[in-house]
């Protein structure tokens, strides 16, 4: 087991929706580089979504759109990707080639695990670092809770999360 900590940086993500995800092509630019000669472990880049491509968001339409908004990758730091499961973009996804996102992390809701649970699996064995990061967690009770970590020991993932989106956890 690698107990090493790892940090991971969401603020072009996460930080989004505070300007609908317009930091502008040269505040992504800069945001990735300062984060890497910071030596952050993982840059969260933004979501994947259907979108309208443009360099100015951090909603990228591809993994192309990623590579050209992160070039060129610094050695040692992983970059990330989030996925919301409901909106189904796995279509969006090639086989791994190392120019974009290394990490895709996968959001979804409790009603939508099984499905979310293959398209999980397909993106590991398109050679990402998959991870896990269910929504709502304050939602299971014990055993669906207990249930959900022995789906998610089978699939192996990079990481799985959990997170108090809310504040609501106790």
């Amino acid at each position: 087991m690698n107990n090493k900590i790892r940090v991971l940086d969401c603020t072009l993500r996460d930080g989004g929706y505070i300007n609908n995800w317009k930091f502008g092509k040269q505040t992504i630019r800069s945001v990735v580089k300062s984060l890497a000669e910071a030596k952050i472990d993982i840059i969260e880049c933004g979501f994947i979504r259907n979108a309208i491509p443009s360099d100015e968001l951090s909603v990228f339409n591809s993994m192309d759109q990623i590579s050209k908004a992160i070039a060129p990758k610094f050695e040692k730091v992983l970059y990330a990707a989030m996925i919301e499961h409901h909106n189904k973009v796995y279509h969006k996804i090639p086989a791994y080639d190392g120019r974009g996102a290394d990490i895709i992390r996968v959001t979804f809701r409790k009603n939508e695990w099984q499905d979310a649970k293959n398209s999980i699996r397909k993106i590991i064995e398109k050679g990402y670092r998959g991870c896990i990061q269910p929504v709502g967690t304050t939602s299971y009770d014990d055993e669906s809770l207990l249930q959900l970590l022995k789906d998610v020991n089978e699939l192996k993932p990079y990481a799985f999360y959990l997170v108090d989106t809310l504040g609501v956890m106790y």
